[in-house]
């Protein structure tokens, strides 16, 4: 008969408990016998200030990488913790998200721009504290110069003497906080910087993003961005400082939410682009060829041009005068996404509107290189679809005060 002993499974065994609590301590142990595993949740919803992640935690053996209980072991808190050096611990910063098994879902707070995070799920039960696989993200954003924008009222829309308006045009008054605009529209080497920063692939997909569903823009191959399966998206080269096209209404949200911002409602829009104004243009009753980029060869009404040569495409952001406000090329250069849904007006003064509630179509402004100069008028409006993209449509950026 065998004499039954300390066998050479149990030194391993127990070699391998001293090892751990020597490394980790009584605080952080967790007892082999206890095993709990935990998945940390992909990082979504990115801005400069905030992201959202979580954990996964299950009582059931899973070779999948979640939470596994080989006992009945109560998990009484659980959350994730975030650094910006690896292996965050709860230390560091970190979130408590109740107790028990199943999912979670945690708001990480208080990120600041520019900076890698390292995050971790963890849980604690009555061994210890164990912490799930580490993932990584970036508040990595563009720099965006922006302007501020005085509150007050203005009268929107355009009157009936107006030569070439359209009937969704009716005037009336608006009353607005003030804000913040961008000055310029948004880049291809601003809108490259977001989606390489989060992962977007050629598909133009931000899988963890707000739409994981939607296309975000579209590669183009001439005046926009291309999209490389080394080094990702590149805006074509001598166009990095053109305003990004091909964008849709999806992708714009997106970059503006993640810059901290949002886009501009179409009052704040229009009020922006009038810059005190009443006439046709912030420039007068005339836009000419050395104010905007538009189709010069159709100048509007009886108005003339010394340039009559279209052009070919986009213009760098800036190259044309600012309006009295400071903000560049409100008129021209490319259509410019803003947050409303689109409608006829209310007749009724405004204060703060923000469109319907719901719709089919997001409205545009401020026309395009490739149109001719009346559909670059202030009150000017066209609507699109959220999902289309076209190579003069782009957008801005707008911030609360």
């Amino acid at each position: 008969m065998k004499k039954r002993g300390f066998t050479s499974q149990n030194a391993i065994y127990s070699l391998a408990i001293v090892i751990v609590l020597l490394l980790s301590g009584c605080e952080s142990f967790i007892d082999p016998r206890f095993l709990t595993n935990i998945a940390t949740k992909p990082i979504s919803n990115i801005t400069i200030e905030s992201a959202l992640s979580g954990g996964t935690i299950r009582t059931s053996v899973n070779t999948g990488g979640t939470i596994k209980n080989r006992a009945e072991v109560t998990i009484t808190g659980r959350g994730v913790c975030w650094s910006t050096s690896p292996n965050p611990t709860i230390k560091d910063n970190h979130t408590s998200d109740g107790a028990g098994v199943g999912n979670f879902i945690s708001n990480i707070t208080g990120l600041e721009p520019n900076l890698r995070y390292y995050v971790r799920a963890y849980a604690i039960n009555e061994n210890g504290i164990l912490y799930g696989d580490e993932v990584a993200f970036s508040t990595y954003v563009p720099e965006i110069s922006t302007v501020s924008i005085p509150a007050g009222t203005f009268v929107m829309g355009s009157p009936n003497t107006e030569p070439n308006r359209n009937n969704d045009e009716t005037q009336h008054t608006v009353t607005l906080n003030a804000f913040k605009l961008s000055k310029y529209e948004i880049t291809n080497q601003q809108f490259a910087l977001f989606l390489n920063t989060n992962n977007v692939k050629g598909n133009g997909k931000f899988s963890t993003g707000l739409y994981p569903e939607q296309v975000l823009i579209l590669a183009e191959t001439r005046i926009g961005l291309t999209f490389n399966t080394t080094t990702g998206w590149e805006p074509v080269k001598g166009f990095e400082n053109h305003p990004v096209i091909n964008v849709t209404w999806y992708g714009a949200d997106e970059f503006a939410r993640y810059a901290g911002g949002r886009l501009p409602t179409e009052a704040e829009w229009e009020y922006a682009c009038r810059a005190g104004s009443s006439t046709p243009f912030s420039t007068g009753n005339c836009l000419s060829d050395t104010d905007a980029s538009y189709d010069w060869a159709l100048p509007y009404g009886s108005c003339s041009n010394q340039n009559t040569t279209s052009p070919t495409g986009t213009s760098q952001v800036g190259s044309f005068p600012a309006n009295a406000w400071g903000l560049y090329d409100m008129h021209g250069n490319v259509w410019e996404w803003c947050g409303d849904w689109y409608d006829m007006y209310t007749t009724t003064a405004q204060t703060n509107p923000t469109g319907p509630a719901l719709g089919s179509m997001k409205v545009t402004r401020g026309g395009s290189w490739y149109i001719n100069s009346l559909y670059s008028r202030s009150a000017m409006r066209r609507s699109h679809f959220p999902d289309s993209y076209h190579s003069t449509r782009g957008f801005r950026v707008a911030y609360n005060n």
